[in-house]
Formats: structure tokens, C-alpha cells, sequence
């Protein structure tokens, strides 16, 4: 596993961390569903689902052309933030070191690649098996919900 294998991994460990089921104070049981998902798709691809719809059931699939093997839950969460307060804490972590700091950018329409994000970003030249990347579907957001995440796109 090359370097950016290893982020990516690492950042999916703690979302299965994220999502763990729990007991509340008096007894009940808390399933809080997936915290977010990692998909992975090539880095010149466009399109895979209807992120449209996931994110409607509150799903945090975020992309990543690393070869990584983690298994995509795109369950619907029952009790976690909402998507675009997930993807900020997501981000904020990165910044603050907590999780591997890979870039990250989003994605504006499903025509959209991770590559050319990463060339708009003006990082077209990123060594990806050096660098984690994720890409957030941004097209899929609400304009609430890309305010909350936009002004920390890209992470660099």
C-alpha cells in the first residue's frame, strides 16, 4: 500500500470509529448509521451514482481515486450531523491534523472529475500515491449546505 493508500485508509478507519453503535445513559441503544463513506472511482471518471438522492438521505459518500479496499456503506444514518456538517468537521480535522492531511476539492457538477477538480485547484501535478485525495460532490449539496464546506475548498 503506497503512502496516499495509507491516508485514505486511515481517514475511512475513523469514520467506522464515527459510526459506532452505543448505549445512551438510561440503557437505549444509539445506531447512528454510517458517519460517511469512501467510494472509490478513477480519477478521469465522472458519474457513478445519484448523489443527488444519497445526500437527500442524509449519505456522506466522498470520492477518492486511491486503490483503497474499504467497504462503501451508503446506508442512510439515523442519527448523525447533517451531510454538510460532517463534511466540515471532516475538513476541519484534516486542517487540524487529527486525521492524515490529504487534499480535498469538490466537485460542481457530475461532469466533474477529480482531476480536473485537482486542475482547477491547481493541483494537477499532485502525486496521488504521495498524497491522499478526496473529492466532495459538491452537485449534490444544497446551497446551504455548500456554503457551510465551500470556503475550505480547496485543502490543500
Amino acid at each position: 500500500m503506497n503512502t496516499a493508500e495509507t491516508q485514505i485508509a486511515e481517514i475511512f478507519a475513523w469514520f467506522k470509529a464515527s459510526s459506532k453503535d452505543s448505549v445512551s445513559p438510561l440503557g437505549d441503544p444509539i445506531i447512528p448509521g454510517p458517519f460517511a463513506t469512501i467510494i472509490n472511482v478513477g480519477i478521469n471518471d465522472v458519474g457513478h451514482f445519484d448523489y443527488s438522492a444519497l445526500v437527500a438521505q442524509g449519505v456522506l459518500a466522498i470520492l477518492t481515486p486511491q486503490a483503497v479496499s474499504v467497504a462503501v456503506d451508503l446506508t442512510p444514518p439515523q442519527v448523525q450531523f447533517k451531510v454538510a456538517e460532517r463534511a466540515y468537521h471532516i475538513l476541519w480535522k484534516i486542517e487540524q491534523g487529527h486525521i492524515p492531511k490529504v487534499a480535498v476539492v469538490g466537485l460542481l457538477t457530475t461532469g466533474t472529475s477529480i482531476q480536473s477538480a485537482l486542475n482547477a485547484a491547481g493541483l494537477g501535478s499532485l502525486d496521488v500515491t504521495a498524497r491522499g485525495v478526496l473529492a466532495l460532490p459538491l452537485f449534490a449539496f444544497s446551497d446551504v449546505q455548500i456554503e457551510r464546506v465551500w470556503e475550505k475548498l480547496p485543502l490543500v
